[in-house]
């Protein structure tokens, strides 16, 4: 019953609105009333700015200044400003170097992320030239937002399954710095990974922690921090060489040297 007077004074509303906005043309969200009925905020999320153009710019310049505020405003209602506080419970800070190296760098992801525009926002702008009027609707639909993260999840924790691999593998191989740089790549891509985690539990409080995959990042989190201090401690020799074979550059002897390095140094421990 109250659907059916919803939609009967959406209706009335909208009969009333478009007649009064027709005759200058005006689009139908600049009404507040009938914004938040097409646009409520269960569904979607969304951001509304006017301001007037002035003498000193272009009406391009005014357009870009009204989609900022108006971007401004949708970003306020979903976005998620991750705090230092927030960012040592995630990574788990124990002071040592090696974690406050891996704290900053985590720390400069999440704040760029937290800067980049909503994914899949729609940007709706109207001019008022009687009043030099730049109007800026912009607006997100939930479910589609919900879907990117969760794809972005999904691709980026496997993209992380192999980048960790890749490293461990070389670690393994004694090629530590190439190991270490793989890990360094991988606290970037965790730290985007668990952004769209906080954003999904955002949009969806109540979501299914087999989508948000947190225990395959906190075991990768895991995995990069020891991974980082063990190989902070490891002393580190680097084999420069000019080889050729037959006119083709080649590394075999550098091979060997690490290789007979490599053992040396495991009978010393």
């Amino acid at each position: 019953m109250k659907r059916a007077k919803d939609k009967l004074v959406l209706l009335i509303l909208l009969g009333f609105s478009f007649l009064a906005m027709a005759q200058e043309q005006k689009p139908l969200w600049i009404d507040p009333d009938i914004r938040n009925m097409l646009f409520p905020s269960e569904k979607f999320y969304s951001g509304y700015a006017v301001i007037t153009l002035s003498d000193k710019e272009t009406f391009e310049e005014a357009e870009n200044r009204a989609k900022q505020k108006a971007l401004g405003e949708l970003s306020d209602r979903v976005r998620i400003t991750i705090n230092s506080k927030k960012i040592s419970e995630i990574i788990g800070i124990g002071g040592t170097n090696i974690e406050e190296q891996i704290f900053s760098k985590y720390n400069a992801v999440i704040q760029t992320e937290s800067q980049t525009e909503i994914i899949g926002s729609k940007v709706e702008t109207y001019y008022a030239k009687k009043n030099r009027e730049v109007h800026t609707f912009v607006h997100v639909n939930k479910n589609e937002l919900a879907d990117y993260y969760v794809a972005f999840i999904s691709l980026n924790i496997k993209q992380l399954e192999t980048v960790l691999q890749v490293a461990s593998q070389l670690e393994s191989d004694n090629e530590k710095n190439k190991a270490r740089k793989h890990y360094q790549e991988a606290i970037e891509t965790l730290a985007k990974v668990e952004y769209a985690q906080e954003m999904l539990i955002t949009i969806n409080p109540y979501i299914n922690p087999r989508i948000l995959q947190k225990e395959e990042s906190a075991t990768f989190r895991q995995n990069i921090i020891q991974s980082l201090t063990r190989l902070v401690h490891t002393i580190y020799i680097f084999v420069k060489s000019v080889e050729s074979n037959f006119d083709k550059p080649t590394t075999i002897l550098a091979s060997q040297v690490k290789s007979v390095l490599a053992m040396f140094w495991s009978t010393q421990v």
